[in-house]
Formats: structure tokens, C-alpha cells, sequence
């Protein structure tokens, strides 16, 4: 079943020389369950592939997610779609340092209407033992390894039990041992059957299960 489906999708931008284009013409289906690597250089267009994904840049084209038309929605659309069904992993890892590590998960789930603490502490808790951090619940994130500091962010996108985990450059930061565990840690997600879009520069990333697309200057090539 299709999750994401784009159907000639462009990113332009205003310049003193005329259109600029970060994205062109893209169409794309991934079914869910997929996990897909996004491969290309700086500035080719990726990151913001990823973004329109996570229905956070504005675009041209047809953009459905899980079926639903994403173009022509208004802010408040959008950010329901991010909230309810979509967790994102950066480079950085956007944790709020002199807060525990349970709190930085618990975040996102303040947000939902209804939903007592109790249920989001358990929640919370259940996010950080499927990373291995669940004994690191009450220390402070500014006392965390970046490694450690990683899963504590993979565990706040999945709190959620998103449909999609988008990650850009998660990796980037970390040595390759740590990078090595973090990388079990997304494919043994996607067997759990999360879909994951995985953008990076580094050609030697692999996953096993994994397709691989190619972008370059705001194409799939």
C-alpha cells in the first residue's frame, strides 16, 4: 500500500537570476514498510526531498500521503500530519540538554489532547528500552555520549508510533562504531514495520533490505 506517492514534485526559489529549482519534477512511491535510502551530494536536493516528506516545505506537484493530498493544505493540516504520523531524526539531535532524558522523549506527546502522564511516562519508557536507554531515563541529556544522545532522539520520533521516520544524516556526527549501532537500531525498526527514509552523502552506507535512489541537482537519477 502506498504511504508516500509524489507525482512531479518541485521545490523552487526566487533569485535575482531567475527560478532556482532545489527540487524537479520528482515522482516517487514508497509503499509502507520501505525502507529507503536516499543518496547524493550537498545540495543536491535531498534534505529537501525529506522535508517536503515531512510535510514542512511548500511545493509543486502532487504530494499523498497515506492517500491523502498534502498540496493546497493549510499550516494546521500539515502540522496534525507531523505530529500524529511522522517522527524525524537530524544530524543533531535537537535535545533540550538540561532536561532528563525521559523528558526530552515525553515531549512530543504533550502536545496530544487527552492523553494523562502516566500513559506518556509508559510510552516515554517503552520508546527508550526499544533503543537500549531506558536506565538513562532520569539522567540529564547534557551528560549523554553522542551516541547515546542519538538514540535518545530516536526514541522521542518513535514515541509517537509513527507511520514514517524520516532521518537526515544521522550518522554524520558519530564515529563509525557508534554509527554502526545506530544503523541496527533504524533496520531493526523497519523490520518492526516502520517506514524509514534514510538521506546521507556517505555511499557506504548499506542496508540489506534497503532500495537505494539516487539524487542529483533536484533529480532522481
Amino acid at each position: 500500500m502506498g504511504l508516500i506517492e509524489f507525482k512531479n514534485v518541485s521545490k523552487r526559489y526566487k533569485t535575482d537570476d531567475g527560478d532556482f529549482f532545489a527540487l524537479r519534477d520528482v515522482s516517487l512511491n514508497v509503499d509502507a514498510g520501505d525502507f529507503i535510502v536516499i543518496r547524493g551530494r550537498s545540495g543536491s536536493g535531498k534534505s529537501t526531498l525529506l522535508n517536503i516528506a515531512g510535510t514542512i516545505d511548500t511545493f509543486e506537484g502532487s504530494y499523498l500521503f497515506d492517500g491523502r493530498e498534502v498540496n493546497g493544505t493549510n499550516d494546521a493540516v500539515r502540522a496534525g500530519i507531523r505530529q500524529k504520523h511522522i517522527g524525524f531524526v537530524f544530524q543533531e539531535y535537537y535535545l533540550i540538554n538540561h532536561q532528563s532524558v525521559l523528558y526530552n522523549v515525553i515531549s512530543p506527546l504533550l502536545f496530544e489532547r487527552g492523553m494523562k502522564l502516566r500513559d506518556c511516562k509508559k510510552a516515554a519508557l517503552a520508546a527508550l528500552e526499544r533503543v537500549g536507554m531506558k536506565n538513562y531515563a532520569k539522567r540529564k541529556a547534557d551528560t549523554l555520549s553522542g551516541g547515546q544522545k542519538q538514540r535518545v532522539a530516536i526514541a522521542r520520533a518513535l514515541v509517537n508510533k509513527p507511520k514514517l521516520l524520516l532521518c537526515d544524516e544521522p550518522t554524520g556526527a558519530l564515529d563509525s562504531g557508534t554509527a554502526s549501532e545506530i544503523l541496527g537500531i533504524l533496520e531493526n525498526e523497519n523490520r518492526a514495520g516502520t517506514t524509514i527514509l534514510f538521506v546521507t552523502h556517505d555511499p557506504s552506507i548499506v542496508f540489506e533490505n534497503a532500495r537505494v535512489i539516487e539524487i542529483s541537482d533536484g533529480r532522481i537519477v
